[in-house]
């Protein structure tokens, strides 16, 4: 998208909050991150509760090197907004370069619980590399334990083939009914389509006037 043209748009309306963001994640992709970092806290000076906004200055803080920090504002912030699973799935991200498998598995399952949409096959398979192969448990203490097995392991059908499935009659069915949303991974195809198809249709007006 030509960042020009919509920071015009933005010295036209500098209250318009989608489109802080969007000038604000496009500052972050070019590294631009005090740019970057002006635009989402002017969203949080308009509204302070903006979940994603706050996701993003977390996102740059861990970019410039203050992974703590980082850290630290992400655990306020899924206190206070715990269904944001941007957060949870950020904090992943973190918890996993601090070489902390067992939180990052956690908070990775938090995040795809609450939106399909976050599952990232890439990162999921750097934490299971990492020792976070087991699913987790929230303690009362806020941290995590791996859960324990509730059998002894075996699997019922091991050494199961084909034909033996098909002589027990057990019917397997492919789902037709698969949404956008239950697609993991693909980031970048899916952020294409909410380019290209998703933010036009909902920004009419904006994208017709700027591109």
């Amino acid at each position: 998208m030509d960042l020009d043209a919509l920071k015009a748009a933005l010295a036209a309306s500098p209250d318009n909050i989608p489109l802080l963001m969007l000038v604000g994640k496009l500052h972050e992709d070019r590294f631009e991150l005090a740019d970057a970092r002006a635009c989402f806290d002017r969203v949080l000076a308009l509204q302070p509760e903006n979940g994603e906004a706050h996701v993003a200055v977390a996102r740059l803080l861990d970019l410039a090197g203050e992974s703590s920090q980082a850290a630290v504002r992400l655990e306020s912030l899924c206190a206070r907004q715990p269904k944001l699973a941007s957060a949870w799935l950020l904090r992943a991200r973190i918890a996993l370069d601090e070489g902390d498998a067992l939180s990052a598995r956690g908070f990775y399952d938090t995040a795809v619980d609450l939106d399909r949409a976050q599952a990232d096959d890439e990162l999921f398979q750097a934490i299971l590399k990492s020792g976070g192969s087991k699913k987790v448990a929230m303690t009362s203490a806020g941290t995590f334990k791996e859960e324990e097995d509730d059998d002894d392991g075996a699997n019922p059908f091991e050494g199961m083939d084909a034909v033996t499935a098909r002589d027990l009659d057990i019917e397997f069915r492919v789902r037709a009914d698969i949404k956008f949303e239950d697609i993991g991974g693909m980031e970048k195809v899916k952020e294409d389509i909410r380019m290209k198809i998703i933010h036009p249709l909902k920004n009419p007006e904006l994208f017709a006037a700027y591109g």
